[in-house]
């Protein structure tokens, strides 16, 4: 696998896109303890003031804490806000 993300990585350096536009790799970016962004989602699997479970290309990918809410969600992206004491990806098997 990683001699193909050395390829997406020149392709996408030659065109002037981002890897992860060209691979569908989720974009996460964590502020703090409060909130996390996730871009390049495919929906919501599971939901609780706990824990959220969000479909990924990949596999899933879960948020855990306490309050947990979805501020904003769109075809591009979700921002889920609380108090956030772990984020967890499993890769899909096969």
């Amino acid at each position: 696998m990683g001699e193909l993300m050395d390829f997406v990585a020149g392709a996408s350096e030659k065109i002037g896109i981002p890897p992860e536009v060209l691979t569908g790799m989720p974009v996460v970016e964590l502020t703090g303890d409060v909130a996390v962004m996730i871009e390049q989602h495919h929906g919501i699997c599971a939901y609780s003031e706990e824990e959220i479970c969000i479909n990924v290309n990949l596999g899933r990918m879960y948020v855990c804490g306490s309050g947990l809410a979805i501020r904003v969600m769109n075809r591009r992206r979700m921002i889920l806000y609380g108090r956030i004491t772990a984020l967890r990806f499993e890769r899909r098997q096969g």
